[in-house]
């Protein structure tokens, strides 16, 4: 009887274990997936100041050129 009680009590303490195991290895993959989540925003938050950049290549020649524009603003004599 008391052979069955440690072994009973040796399989709850290993059970344990196991739940302990796989709450760990489900908070590791949830912090992966969290970072994995960051690194995606990143790469978002670079492609669109990328393409700020871009426009504005493409934008700054066109106000410079353009004599009425604020840039250009004569100053009173």
């Amino acid at each position: 009887m008391v052979k069955k009680k440690k072994l009973l009590h040796l399989l709850m303490l290993l059970l344990l274990l196991k739940l302990q195991l796989l709450l760990q290895l489900h908070l590791l993959l949830t912090l992966l997936l969290q970072l994995h989540l960051l690194m995606l925003l990143l790469q978002l938050l670079l492609q669109l100041m990328l393409l700020h950049l871009l426009l504005l290549q493409l934008t700054l020649p066109h106000l410079l050129l353009n004599k009425s524009n604020f840039l250009f603003v004569k100053k009173p004599a």
